[in-house]
């Protein structure tokens, strides 16, 4: 009973192995020249994969190349900065120790500069009455921005340096001009000319006509007089008529006003 149990499986095995032996062999038989055509077309695809692959690989060195280059220009242009901005710091280190320098130097001149100022307003102050208010006020104005800090000591001493050039031409200039004076205790608008700056006379209207006269009595040391005598009234009023005329060549002949208020002779002068 085992012998032929043994024979059978024997048997089932043979007819297994014979199947399976002679089904790959007509399989393969149909289907070799399909397989063929695969494989080709697998090897001529993995080709093309190649080439693409050393195209990608060929490119990719290519673009590394590119960026090492753009990556040493940067770096190059960050070290051309970094000098750069190293050089602009020394720079500023040094402007702000000129800056310092410079304040301590300003700082050093502005009491001269006041000084000067208080000099010039002095002088001013007491000298002949012409637009004297106005010249005053700028000056003070200009010691009043120096205390403030508006204006540096330099600056302040180029602008009083202006003035006492608009000083010197005053003293050597002779002009017409208007202003404020004060005649019988009223303030009146009238027509001046300034002989350098040592005479002063006014005209108000056409009938009355003076000069400005020293007072050592009176705030500001000077008085507005109206000249009574004819004789000397028609000296002043010529003067005007020249100037109207602006008529600056030859001598013209006024009222000698620089002793006293009451004192008028004869003088010549050149416009």
């Amino acid at each position: 009973m085992m012998q032929h149990t043994f024979v059978r499986s024997r048997l089932g095995l043979v007819v297994i192995v014979a199947a399976l032996v002679s089904t790959p062999i007509v399989a393969g038989a149909s289907d070799s020249s399909d397989q063929a055509t695969k494989l080709a077309k697998l090897r001529a695809e993995v080709d093309r994969l190649a080439t693409d692959i050393a195209d990608h690989k060929d490119a990719a060195r290519m673009r590394n190349r590119a960026l090492a280059a753009q990556k040493a220009d940067l770096e190059l242009e960050l070290r051309r900065e970094q000098l750069r901005h190293k050089q602009l710091a020394e720079a500023m280190d040094r402007h702000k120790k000129r800056i310092t320098a410079a304040a301590a130097a300003q700082e050093a001149l502005k009491p001269a500069v006041k000084r000067a100022i208080a000099t010039i307003v002095a002088v001013v102050a007491v000298g002949l009455p012409f637009r004297r208010d106005e010249r005053l006020k700028d000056l003070e104005r200009l010691g009043k921005r120096l205390d403030e800090g508006t204006l540096t000591p330099a600056k302040a001493f180029a602008r009083l340096w202006s003035a006492v050039e608009d000083e010197r031409r005053l003293a050597k200039e002779s002009a017409k001009d208007r202003q404020v004076v004060t005649l019988d205790g009223r303030q009146v608008l009238a027509d001046v000319v300034h002989i350098g700056a040592v005479m002063l006379f006014f005209r108000v209207g056409d009938q009355r006509f003076g000069y400005a006269a020293k007072d050592a009595g009176k705030a500001g040391g000077w008085r507005f007089v109206e000249v009574k005598d004819e004789r000397h009234k028609a000296l002043v009023q010529a003067l005007f008529v020249s100037f109207d005329q602006q008529v600056r060549a030859g001598f013209f002949e006024v009222p000698w006003v620089l002793k006293s208020a009451g004192s008028t002779r004869g003088a010549q002068v050149t416009p």
